[in-house]
C-alpha cells in the first residue's frame, strides 16, 4: 500500500501534468507550514490520513471551518485502500452576505449533484451543515493508483463542469458574491509558495530523520521488515503448506485484504488475478529450460496443411511477468500524462494510420517536413502497422519501418514536437539509429494530426469497458521499450505483479534463470541507482526487471534435488521457514475446536511424536507435515492418512530400513517376525550365511483394513502407552 507522502505525490504529479496538457487546469495547494506538514503539498495530515485541493476561489468562513467551499479529497478506506470523494460544504447558519450567499449556492450544487451522481452522502437534516460527499466510482476503495485516476479521470471533468455552471449563473444573478475559478497568477503563486516552503524545510526535515534514525537503531525497528522481499523462498518438509501460503502471500502483496474470508472466497480473488495477469504461477522440473522461462526459438503450427514450419522467438514466462509488470507502471504515467477527455496512444495512433490510408489511397500520400525542412514522404502502412517512409524524391525500393512503438516512445517523450531540436534527442528516445530523420518527421504528422483529433468518446468508452487484457499487445510494447521511462518513474508504486514458482529447486535453476541471477537483485532492478539491463541471446533485445515484480518460490527440503539449487541464487532471495504446525489440525482442519477425536486419539501429540523422531533418526529437513492430518475427521480418514501418506514418505525417508520405521512407528504397525528354523539359503563356496539365517523379516501391516480398536491400541502403541 502507498504510504501517505507517496500517495500525496502522485496525486500532485497527476494534477500538475493535467496543467501541462491544459494551462487553465489549475488547482490548490497547502499554504502554511503547519508543524508535522511542512512538506506537504495539499492541505490535511498524515495522522488524519488524508489531503485534499480545490479548484476554484470561493471565500467562505465559519467557526471550525478548515477546507474550502468545494473540496476533491484522497484519504484511505477502513481495509487501507485508497479513496476520492468530492465534498460541498457551508454552514447553516451564516453571518455576513458572502456566507449567506454561499449556502445559496450550496444547495444549489447539491441539487444538481444529485441528479448527475447516484452515489452520494448527505448528513442528516439537523445537521448544522449544508453539505455533500460525492463518493468515488469504487467507495470501498482502490487497491492500485491507476485504477483511481482512471475513474477520477472520467468524474472529474463532469464535477468542474457542474461547479463552474452553478457559480457563473449564480455570480450574474448575485454580483456582489465572490468566487472564481483559481486563476494562473493565483496558481502560480501557489507553486512558489511551495518551493520556498520545500526548501526551507527540507533540510531540518533530513536532519531529523537521520537522528530519528539514530534513535531508533537499539530499538531494532526497521520500516522495510513491513515491506514482502521482492524474492523470497518458503521452504520445508513435505505438507507443511508451502504452495496453500504462496496464494496468500500473493494476493497480500497485491493489497488484497483477506482476513476474515474463507479459503474459497480467498482462491476465487486468486484465480481472479491471475487472469488478469497479476500473479502468474508455475512449476519448476528438470525439463523446464531457459527457453521456457525467458525466451527461446520455437516452432509454430503451419496454418495450412502443406506449409512449412515456422520458427519464431517466444517469449517465456518471466518476460510475460515482467512485461504486465512494467504495463501496471505505464498506466500510471499515461494516467498522469491523461487529455482533458481521456484517449490513449492506441487512439491517436489508430486514427492517424487511418488518415494516412485514405490519403494514400486517393493518390496524394502525406509529406510531412525534417528538422532540417527536408519533404519525407509516407509510402505505405504495413501488416503491422509501422510507417514506411522515405524522402520524397528517394527512388529507394524499400526502407526500415517506422515502428507503432517507437513512435510511442516519442510521444510519451516529448509534448510537442518543439521540444525536439536536435536529432539525437530522437536517437536516445527509440533506440535506433536508421530512418532517425523519417522518426522526426512522421512524429510531427502525428502532433500535427493530434491538434484536429477528435476522438469518438462514446466509441473509446465503450471500448474502454469491454476491452480484454491484450498480453500479445503489452508484450510486443514491452519488448520494444516503450515502458522503460515509466518503469524508472513508477516501478515502485506500481500495482505489483507476482511470480509463483513451485518446487523451484527441482529444475537446474542456475541454467534456467540465466542472466536473471543478477537482475533479480533489488537494486538491480530498473529505477535504482544501480540498475542493470542485459541484451538476450535470441531476441537482441534489453531486459531490466521491473521492481514492482515479486517472484515466490517454494522448495521441498526433504527433496535431493536441494543441493542443486545455485548458490548464487540462494543470496538473492529470502528464506521463510515452513515448519510442521500441529496445532493446526484443531485450530485449522476438520477437527476444528475437537482436540480429542474418536478413540482418545490425540493427532496433536502423534504428530509431535513422529516428528521428534524422525530429527533423532534424520534431521529436521524430512519431518512429516501437519496439512496430512488437517482433512481428517474419523479413525477411518486417520487410517487412510497413515496408510496412503505418512507410511510411503518413512519409506522413502529411510530407503526402506524397516527398522528405523519401527522405531518411529512402533511394534503395533507391524506384523509380528516369523521365526525361521529352516535354512533358506543355498551352500556359496566359503561364504558363510550365519549373519543372516536368523535375521528376522519386518511387514508392515494394511492400516486402512485394520479394525479400529487394533488401530487404536498400534497409536498407543506408537504412544508408548
Amino acid at each position: 500500500m502507498l504510504d501517505y507522502k507517496e500517495y500525496e505525490k502522485l496525486v500532485f504529479d497527476w494534477l500538475s501534468n493535467k496543467h501541462k496538457q491544459d494551462n487553465n487546469f489549475t488547482f490548490s495547494l497547502r499554504q502554511k507550514a503547519n508543524k508535522g506538514a511542512e512538506l506537504n503539498y495539499f492541505i490535511g495530515t498524515s495522522a488524519s490520513k488524508y489531503f485534499g485541493t480545490t479548484f476554484w476561489n470561493i471565500p467562505v468562513n465559519y467557526p471550525g471551518s478548515s477546507g474550502d467551499f468545494f473540496n476533491l479529497f484522497f484519504s484511505y478506506s477502513k481495509d487501507h485502500l485508497l479513496t476520492y470523494i468530492f465534498e460541498v460544504v457551508q454552514t447553516k447558519k451564516p453571518e455576513g452576505e458572502q456566507n449567506i450567499l454561499a449556502l445559496e449556492l450550496a444547495k444549489k450544487i447539491k441539487a444538481t449533484l444529485k441528479k448527475e451522481f447516484p452515489s452520494y452522502q448527505e448528513p442528516p437534516e439537523k445537521n448544522r451543515m449544508e453539505s455533500l460527499k460525492v463518493l468515488g466510482k469504487k467507495p470501498n476503495g482502490y487497491n492500485s493508483i491507476q485504477d483511481l485516476f482512471s475513474d477520477l479521470e472520467e468524474d472529474l471533468p463532469k464535477i468542474i463542469r457542474i461547479v463552474d455552471i452553478e457559480l457563473e449563473s449564480f455570480t450574474v444573478i448575485n454580483p456582489s458574491f465572490v468566487g472564481h475559478r483559481i486563476t494562473k497568477s493565483e496558481f502560480d503563486d501557489f507553486l512558489k509558495k511551495k518551493e520556498v516552503r520545500l526548501s526551507k524545510y527540507s533540510k531540518l526535515t533530513i536532519e531529523s530523520e537521520i537522528t530519528s534514525d539514530y534513535e531508533n537503531t537499539n530499538d531494532g525497528v526497521n520500516n522495510s521488515e513491513n515491506k514482502p522481499p521482492l524474492n523470497s523462498i518458503l521452504f520445508g518438509p513435505p505438507g507443511t503448506g508451502k504452495t496453500y501460503n504462496t496464494i496468500n502471500k500473493a494476493l497480500e502483496i497485491l493489497g488484497e485484504n483477506i482476513e476474515g474470508k474463507s479459503r474459497k472466497d480467498v482462491k476465487e480473488i486468486f484465480d481472479k488475478k491471475t487472469e488478469e495477469g497479476q500473479i502468474v504461477f508455475t512449476t519448476f522440473h528438470q525439463s523446464m529450460s531457459y527457453e521456457d522461462f525467458v525466451e527461446g526459438i520455437k516452432p509454430l503450427e503451419p496454418k495450412n496443411e502443406g506449409q512449412q514450419v515456422v520458427y519464431k522467438i517466444i517469449d517465456g514466462l518471466f518476460k510475460r511477468a515482467s512485461a504486465v509488470a512494467a504495463f501496471n507502471c505505464y498506466k500510471i504515467f499515461s494516467n498522469s500524462k491523461i487529455q482533458t477527455f481521456q484517449y490513449s496512444f492506441d487512439d491517436l495512433y489508430e486514427a492517424f494510420i487511418e488518415s494516412v490510408r485514405e490519403q494514400i489511397s486517393a493518390g496524394v500520400p502525406p509529406v510531412y517536413k525534417t528538422l532540417k525542412g527536408r519533404d519525407v514522404q509516407v509510402k505505405e502502412i504495413n501488416g503491422n502497422d509501422s510507417i514506411i517512409a522515405r524522402a520524397k524524391n528517394s527512388i529507394a525500393k524499400s526502407s526500415a519501418p517506422l515502428t507503432k512503438e517507437n513512435i510511442q516512445k516519442l510521444y510519451d517523450k516529448f509534448k510537442s514536437i518543439e521540444e525536439i531540436t536536435d536529432l539525437k534527442l530522437v536517437k536516445e528516445t527509440v533506440e535506433v539509429t536508421p530512418r532517425i530523420t523519417e522518426f522526426y518527421a512522421v512524429f510531427s504528422g502525428l502532433k500535427q494530426f493530434e491538434k484536429t483529433f477528435k476522438p469518438d468518446e462514446q466509441l473509446i468508452l465503450e471500448n474502454k469497458e469491454i476491452e480484454a487484457f491484450d498480453l500479445d499487445e503489452i508484450q510486443k510494447k514491452f519488448n520494444a521499450g516503450v515502458f522503460k521511462d515509466a518503469i524508472k518513474a513508477y516501478g515502485k508504486l506500481a500495482e505489483p505483479v507476482v511470480l509463483i514458482i513451485d518446487e523451484i529447486n527441482r529444475g537446474n535453476v542456475s541454467q534456467i534463470f540465466g542472466e536473471l541471477i543478477t537482475l533479480i537483485e533489488e537494486d538491480k532492478r530498473l529505477g535504482n541507482d544501480e540498475a542493470l539491463m542485459v541484451t538476450l541471446p535470441y531476441s537482441k533485445e534489453s531486459l531490466g526487471v521491473p521492481p514492482n515484480l515479486y517472484i515466490i518460490g517454494t522448495m521441498n527440503t526433504a527433496d535431493r534435488s536441494v543441493e542443486a539449487l545455485d548458490a548464487a541464487l540462494r543470496r538473492r532471495f529470502s528464506f521463510e521457514e515452513m515448519p510442521p504446525k500441529p496445532d493446526l489440525i484443531t485450530s485449522e482442519g476438520k477437527l476444528k475446536g475437537d482436540y480429542l477425536i474418536i478413540g482418545n486419539i490425540n493427532l496433536e501429540e502423534v504428530l509431535k511424536t513422529i516428528n521428534l523422531r524422525i530429527e533423532k533418526l534424520l534431521d529436521k529437513d524430512h519431518l512429516i507435515g501437519h496439512s496430512y492430518f488437517l482433512d481428517v475427521a474419523t479413525i477411518e480418514d486417520i487410517q487412510i492418512a497413515f496408510q496412503s501418506k505418512i507410511i510411503p514418505l518413512l519409506q522413502e525417508y529411510f530407503f526402506g530400513d524397516f527398522g528405523k520405521i519401527g522405531l518411529v512407528l512402533g511394534e503395533g504397525f507391524f506384523e509380528i517376525p516369523e521365526k525361521s528354523t529352516k535354512n533358506i539359503f543355498t551352500k556359496f563356496f566359503d561364504y558363510s550365511d550365519e549373519d543372516f539365517s536368523d535375521r528376522p523379516i519386518y511387514k508392515l501391516k494394511d492400516i486402512s483394513k485394520l479394525e479400529e480398536g487394533e488401530f487404536i491400541k498400534a497409536i498407543n502403541s506408537l504412544l508408548n502407552k
